[in-house]
């Protein structure tokens, strides 16, 4: 099969976007971490590095403004796909709270918001902002470079999966930032569901073209992800096994499904 050149220089540059992406948020993790941590006598490179972290900021804003002049249309009212997971989320969570309480199992907690001032503030700003920008940056920015990357494929299903699959990557490899904050086995696992869970996202948004959809299942998540012990959380019990299977489970019949709509969506605009 013959390539396009035209094709290889766009995948080239959505390769570089995607890469000068990963970087530019692992270093605002980084370095929110060190002005958290108090800044020393290296504050000129901080302050060199937050320049350019801005500059980055602005060509890409730049980039996407001259691309999506229709930026005010991607928040657009929530889709029965969007009601019907958020049901199953939180159904789970309380069916995962009744068994808790019958079984004496120990699976949420209180305990992260019973610490220090500092880890509350982490855990607002992973309900609040994080799901925002994330879903800004790996579902709307990169999500739709891919997709116009591939437009010439068509509405096919391999392009909605080939561009979840990268943009979840990115978004999973972003998490390892999350290290710095977080017991190590909490954030493997993190990662993991980061992955799977990115793949849904962007099908959910492939599918109903409104980011709102996602934002709102990402806070949800993150809501009950804080309610998970971040340090005395037993990962060994068969309790916990039983439940992230469970999830995984969950996520890939869901993934299954948004698979399923996105076809038939491309079936009737191919008859159409």
């Amino acid at each position: 099969m013959k390539m396009d050149p035209n094709h290889i220089i766009g995948l080239l540059e959505s390769v570089i976007l995607l890469l000068e992406l990963g970087v530019v948020y692992l270093l605002i993790a980084t370095i929110g971490k060190k002005l958290s941590d108090g800044i020393d006598d290296h504050s000129s490179s901080v302050v060199v590095i937050l320049v350019v972290l801005l500059c980055e900021l602005l060509l890409f804003l730049a980039y996407f403004c001259k691309r999506h002049r229709n930026f005010g249309r991607i928040f657009k009212r929530v889709s029965p796909i969007t009601a019907r997971v958020s049901s199953l989320y939180l159904g789970l969570f309380v069916l995962s709270i009744t068994f808790q309480y019958l079984f004496n199992l120990n699976l949420y907690s209180l305990s992260n918001y019973k610490s220090d001032n500092d880890s509350i503030t982490l855990l607002l700003r992973a309900i609040l902002i994080t799901p925002i920008i994330e879903e800004l940056i790996f579902r709307y920015s990169i999500g739709n470079l891919l997709l116009h990357r591939y437009c010439d494929l068509g509405a096919k299903k391999s392009v909605f999966i080939q561009a979840a699959i990268v943009s979840s990557s990115m978004f999973m490899c972003a998490h390892v930032a999350n290290y710095s904050y977080f017991p190590m086995l909490y954030v493997t696992l993190q990662l993991i569901f980061a992955m799977q869970v990115g793949i849904l996202y962007s099908l959910i948004y492939y599918h109903t073209r409104s980011l709102s959809n996602t934002i709102l299942l990402h806070i949800g998540n993150n809501i009950i992800a804080t309610f998970i012990p971040f340090d005395d959380f037993d990962y060994t019990s068969y309790s916990s096994i039983l439940a992230v299977i469970s999830s995984l489970l969950l996520h890939f019949i869901l993934i299954k499904y948004l698979l399923k709509l996105i076809s038939n969506n491309s079936d009737k605009k191919a008859q159409g």
